[in-house]
C-alpha cells in the first residue's frame, strides 16, 4: 500500500515551520509521498483582502522545489475553486491501493468534529497531530479530544512531537508590511518571490497595480520601479521627485494590454483625439492611454510631472524633463529585462556609471544609444517609426 500524506493550509505564506513540520511528518510516517495542499478558501477562513491564492501557491513550489523527500505541492484545491472542504480533498486522493494520512496542528484537532463531514474524514484517512505545545493544560485538553474521537468516529490517530519554530504566516505578513527582514524565516527564493512581487506590503498602490495589471506584467512593473529608485538616487532627485518616478513606474502600464480599439475608445471618451503617429505606432498607444487613465485613477499622485513621466517613457520626445528621462531609461534597463538590446544598454549606462564618468554625461549617451537602437530595430523589422522618437534622437544629439 502506498502511505501518501496530505498537509492542508493556506501558506500565506509558507515558512519555515512549514517546511519542518511536513519533514517531520514525512519521516515520522515513512511517508511514500507527501502532498502540500494549499486551499483555495478555508472554510475556518475568510479570505484575507489581497489574497491571491495562485501566489501562495507559486510560494509554496518555490519552498520545496529540490527537497530530497518525495514532496509534491498540489495544486487541486486551488484550481478547484470555493471553499477547501477537507473531506473532498480525501474523496479526491482515495484509492484501493493508497492509505491517507492528513497532516493537522492542535488547534484543528481540538476543532475536528465540528468540520463538515467529521466521520468521512476519519473513515477516509489517519489523522497525524503535530505536536509543538509542552503545556500541561494543552496535553490534558488533546488526550481528552484524541479519546472523544476513537470512541465516536473510529479515529485513527498518531502524534507527532518536533520542536516548535514559533512563528506563524500573519507575523511574517506583518513583518514585511511594516519593512523589516525575514530573512532565514522563509526560504531564500520564497523571499526573492515576495520582493519581486511586492507581497504583503503596506503601500496600497501596489495592491492596486496588481488589480489593474496582468500577473505576467508585474515583474517588468516592479524592476522598473526598482530601477527608477536606484537612477533617483544616482541623480540626486530629491524626496518628492523620487516619489514621482516611483509612482510613474508603478503606473506607467495600467493599459498595456487594452486592444488598440480600447485605447482608442477610452482616448476619445476622454476627450483626447488620438495622434495618427500613435495608431500607426500601435505600440505606442499604452503611454498615451496609461498616463490619462493613471491621472483618472489616482488623481491625488499623478500631477502633471509624472503625466509627462508615463506619456512620454515610450516614445520619449523633444526637451524632456528629467523624470521622463529616467522612466524612458528605467523602463528600458530594468533588472528584469533580457533582451540583447537592453542588456547591452544596461551593461553600458553602469560600465560609465561605475567608473565614476560624468552622470549627466553618461545618461545624455545612454539616452541617444537606446534611441538609435530602436529606430535601427523598428526600421528593420518594417515598423513604423514615431516622430517623438525622431524628435528626442535629434534634439539629444543637439545637445551632445
Amino acid at each position: 500500500m502506498k502511505r501518501l500524506g496530505i498537509y492542508g493550509g493556506t501558506f500565506n505564506p509558507v515558512h519555515m515551520g512549514h517546511i519542518r513540520a511536513a519533514e517531520a511528518f514525512y519521516d515520522a510516517v515513512e511517508l511514500d509521498e507527501l502532498l502540500i495542499m494549499p486551499t483555495y478558501v478555508s472554510p475556518h477562513k475568510e479570505m484575507e483582502k489581497g489574497d491571491d491564492p495562485v501566489y501562495r501557491l507559486e510560494m509554496a513550489t518555490l519552498a520545496f522545489e529540490g527537497n530530497e523527500r518525495n514532496i509534491t505541492v498540489s495544486d487541486y484545491e486551488i484550481n478547484k475553486g470555493g471553499k477547501s472542504y477537507t473531506y473532498l480533498t480525501l474523496e479526491h486522493f482515495s484509492c484501493t491501493d493508497t492509505e491517507l494520512y492528513f497532516l493537522m496542528g492542535t488547534d484543528m484537532l481540538l476543532s475536528l468534529e465540528k468540520w463538515r463531514e467529521p466521520q468521512r474524514i476519519m473513515d477516509l484517512a489517519t489523522i497525524v497531530l503535530i505536536r509543538r505545545e509542552n503545556e500541561p493544560a494543552t496535553k490534558e485538553l488533546i488526550e481528552a479530544a484524541v479519546k472523544r474521537l476513537k470512541e465516536r468516529f473510529g479515529a485513527r490517530i498518531e502524534q507527532v512531537k518536533v520542536e516548535p519554530i514559533e512563528l506563524s504566516s500573519s507575523e511574517i505578513r506583518e513583518w514585511i508590511s511594516e519593512g523589516d527582514s525575514v530573512y532565514g524565516l522563509v526560504p531564500e527564493n520564497v523571499e526573492n518571490y515576495i520582493t519581486s512581487y511586492r507581497l504583503y506590503q503596506s503601500d496600497p498602490l501596489y495592491e492596486a497595480v496588481r488589480a489593474l495589471v496582468p500577473k505576467k506584467r508585474l515583474k517588468h512593473i516592479f524592476g522598473t520601479e526598482e530601477e527608477a529608485l536606484r537612477l533617483a538616487l544616482i541623480y540626486e532627485l530629491d524626496p518628492e521627485d523620487a516619489e514621482r518616478l516611483r509612482i510613474a513606474a508603478l503606473l506607467h502600464d495600467i493599459t498595456k494590454y487594452y486592444t488598440a480599439d480600447e485605447h482608442i475608445s477610452y482616448l476619445n471618451g476622454q476627450g483626447i483625439e488620438v495622434e495618427a503617429d500613435a495608431v500607426k505606432s500601435g505600440k505606442t498607444l499604452h503611454q498615451l492611454s496609461g498616463a490619462y487613465k493613471a491621472r483618472e485613477l489616482f488623481p491625488d499622485i499623478v500631477d502633471e510631472k509624472v503625466f509627462d513621466a508615463i506619456r512620454y517613457h515610450t516614445t520619449a520626445r523633444a526637451n524632456m524633463g528629467i523624470l521622463e528621462k529616467l522612466m524612458y531609461l528605467a523602463d528600458y534597463i530594468e533588472p528584469n529585462r533580457t533582451f540583447p538590446d537592453c542588456v547591452t544598454l544596461r551593461d553600458y549606462f553602469y560600465g560609465r556609471i561605475n567608473k565614476n564618468e560624468d552622470k549627466d554625461e553618461v545618461l545624455l549617451d545612454t539616452l541617444i544609444m537606446s534611441l538609435e537602437m530602436t529606430v535601427k530595430d523598428l526600421f528593420e523589422n518594417g515598423h513604423p517609426v514615431h516622430s517623438d522618437t525622431i524628435n528626442a534622437l535629434e534634439f539629444l544629439k543637439g545637445e551632445k
